[in-house]
């Protein structure tokens, strides 16, 4: 059914209703009202995004792996310092297993948000087999990197003193003796290691046999 234009109320300009009433001595008395219009729609002004807001949306994958790998290395270089600058007495290999896994578990969950991957080779492996846009490795490459770099910084900043201490005096540090601390942070192959056998132990039987049998 089709609606006459002049049949449809208009509230461009506020109309007046009109009615009528009997009065008490019979007469017929007519009203009439002013009508309010309907009040215009206000615009929504949305107020500028903040910066802060901004950066997270776009980097919560890259916060999530500098953090994930940021907290794995705190607790796993914490407890091989722990161990190693304690000349064992405050826990041994048995620490270290179980405190570098447990590292990994927080950490993965730490960083759940970009999927906990902590590792340049984990992020390379899902370009590879999985479909990560490869647009993603070089920014989960440096947000890694810089995380264990934070993660380091600050197992080395709460040791530096027993660092002095272990190593024989203050700023004194060494690689490959019996009281080098540069064993807390990495491996160094053993001097019994030939080249073919590091070339095996450590990318191809998985890093812990790796640091069991042949690495120092």
């Amino acid at each position: 059914m089709q609606v006459k234009d002049d049949l449809v109320p208009s509230f461009d300009k506020a109309p007046d209703l009109r009615f009528t009433s009997l009065s008490s001595s019979g007469q017929v008395v007519e009203h009439k009202e002013h009508l309010t219009p309907p009040e215009t729609p206000v615009d929504f002004v949305q107020e500028p995004e903040l910066l802060w807001y901004k950066v997270r949306r776009h980097l919560q994958e890259p916060f999530s792996e500098f953090f994930g790998t940021m907290v794995m290395i705190l607790f796993g270089d914490g407890v091989v310092a722990q161990v190693v600058l304690s000349d064992e007495t405050k826990g041994d290999y048995q620490s270290i297993s179980w405190g570098w896994g447990l590292a990994v578990m927080i950490g993965v969950y730490v960083g759940q948000k970009s999927g906990g991957h902590l590792n340049p080779a984990v992020t390379l492996s899902n370009c590879v087999f999985r479909g990560l846009p490869w647009s993603k490795f070089p920014v989960y490459f440096i947000a890694q990197l810089l995380g264990a770099m934070a993660g380091a910084f600050i197992v080395y900043f709460n040791y530096r003193l027993a660092i002095d201490n272990f190593e024989g005096g203050p700023g004194i540090r060494t690689v490959g003796r019996n009281t080098s601390s540069a064993g807390v942070f990495c491996t160094y192959p053993a001097p019994f290691m030939t080249r073919g056998g590091m070339f095996i132990s450590d990318p191809w039987t998985g890093r812990k046999l790796g640091d069991y049998g042949g690495n120092v």
